[in-house]
């Protein structure tokens, strides 16, 4: 039985739209409009395309599932997909270089009966799904949404580069620790960017996380740069999302191994403690110290900037605890 046949997109989180191709389907996280705003620049409509944060969520008493789906363009060579069934990560694929169809059984039970199976797509690369089948016959059901949505927006950090497992990423861990649906549309090498945000977005979340910085800063805008930027970007947001609906949150960047360095005439710590200060004057936006996320030590770094898994795990463990205690 292939669910591609049926009403696939009901199994779907993390996705603002399922596009039907003749070869398949595309699983979008950005709007439309977004999209067209991105692909003004080749680097971030590669990255606005990859799937961080989607998930394939569902109940079935099938002994199997397997997928077929094409690699297409993405931010990386490498593939993680996390399947959890009944809440235990049990099933993983690694794959070092990807490209062309990959069909792959993620996982197999000796037993049928109904389980809650769900997919964790990487972070780095966008698939076509060409199938999606399960054994026929299966009874399959569609899983019920959480209560509460989380919005994380941010550059490569929140995206998920460069973590190995999609689950270790910190917008996802932050979702499970909170029960909350995930939108990421985090984007590598993006910025403060008013224009990239669309007021009719269609998912409206209780939580939102902001964690950009690094990319102005490499940039050497200098601090007025950024708070210019930074204050246009959190008003047009929360005209967006009122303070009496929507908690929004700003994260200044993490540790790096060069943000001693000047840019603009100012590390990254300093760039960053600016951004918190400007952060402050919008209505209800509550800050975060990046310094605080993960250790400050290299070795938690896969690059020297991008958060290897244990260094994401960090990330989310202390972006969950500093959130509830505010």
């Amino acid at each position: 039985m292939d669910l591609i046949e049926g009403a696939i997109e009901a199994y779907f989180q993390g996705v603002l739209e399922v596009v039907r191709e003749e070869e398949g389907v595309r699983l979008l996280r950005m709007t439309r409009e977004q999209l067209a705003y991105y692909d003004q620049n080749e680097g971030w409509a590669v990255r606005a395309r990859c799937n961080a944060g989607v998930v394939l969520t569902l109940r079935t008493d099938s002994a199997f599932l397997d997928v077929e789906m094409d690699i297409l363009p993405g931010a990386r060579k490498y593939l993680g997909l996390d399947v959890e069934i009944d809440g235990v990560i049990s099933q993983a694929v690694r794959l070092t270089e990807v490209e062309g169809t990959y069909r792959q059984r993620l996982f197999e039970a000796s037993e049928r009966h109904m389980r809650e199976v769900r997919v964790y797509f990487a972070p780095n690369v966008e698939v076509r799904l060409r199938r999606v089948e399960l054994e026929d016959g299966a009874s399959v059901e569609v899983v019920e949404q959480p209560a509460s949505r989380l919005l994380c927006l941010g550059d490569s950090i929140t995206q998920g580069m460069d973590a190995l497992s999609p689950c270790s990423t910190y917008p996802v861990q932050l979702s499970r620790l909170l029960g909350a649906e995930l939108l990421n549309q985090g984007v590598g090498g993006h910025v403060f960017d008013v224009d990239s945000l669309d007021p009719e977005l269609g998912f409206e979340p209780d939580l939102v996380t902001v964690a950009y910085g690094t990319n102005d800063w490499g940039r050497g805008i200098g601090p007025s740069g950024v708070q210019r930027a930074a204050r246009a970007y959190l008003q047009k947001l929360r005209e967006m999302f009122p303070v009496e609906r929507t908690r929004i949150v700003v994260l200044s960047p993490i540790w790096r191994v060069v943000g001693h360095e000047e840019k603009g005439g100012v590390g990254l710590p300093e760039f960053g403690r600016m951004i918190l200060e400007t952060a402050k004057e919008i209505d209800g936006v509550e800050t975060v110290d990046g310094l605080a996320l993960v250790p400050n030590q290299p070795w938690y770094l896969q690059d020297g900037t991008h958060p290897n898994d244990l260094g994401f795990l960090h990330y989310g463990l202390n972006l969950y605890r500093l959130l509830r205690d505010q």
